[in-house]
């Protein structure tokens, strides 16, 4: 997707775009059994079945109803899996730090990915990867609201990666 993304926007990728660059395997019947609103096990689907009001939220934000854009936010949580472990390992265990450090934290680890991925991140608006949203939620426990908390790391990746409003879309 990264591949993808350095020589068009997100709204110029198609299906077939992202099947051919999966050669010689990719198919269209992968594509869509992978993302996609029939999708084996979509991404936002854990949250969608969830019964808090926080994970709704997310459900319905990251709700996309095109599948490259969809597939996008999953290749976000995907390259920013291994800064969020290494993140948490620097915690221990869990992003609630005793001493209060888990949001700057978080944030850094945001920065760091968003810099490591530049094209990827600003795709979508800067959306951050949900899982970073996830975190920050929890970390403040019910004090953030969802959407304060993605405006929050939207911001970070504009800051990060010199994002201008408007110029990140596609």
């Amino acid at each position: 997707m990264e591949q993808l993304l350095e020589s068009r926007s997100v709204n110029e990728i198609s299906w077939r775009h992202v099947v051919e660059s999966m050669c010689p395997r990719g198919n269209a019947s992968t594509f869509y059994s992978v993302t996609g609103r029939r999708s084996r096990h979509p991404l936002i689907g854990g949250y969608a079945r969830q019964e808090y009001a926080d994970a709704l939220y997310l459900a319905w934000y990251y709700g996309r109803s095109d599948a490259v854009a969809q597939l996008v936010d999953e290749a976000k949580v995907w390259t920013y899996w291994p800064y969020r472990e290494a993140w948490l390992a620097r915690c221990g265990a869990g992003p609630r730090p005793e001493d209060g450090t888990g949001p700057l934290a978080l944030i850094s680890t945001v920065t760091d990915w968003a810099r490591a991925h530049t094209r990827l991140a600003v795709a979508l608006d800067c959306a951050p990867p949900v899982c970073a949203v996830e975190d920050l939620l929890i970390m403040h426990d019910g004090r953030l609201s969802p959407r304060a908390a993605i405006a929050t790391l939207v911001d970070v990746v504009r800051s990060a990666t010199g994002a201008q409003v408007g110029m990140a879309s596609g």
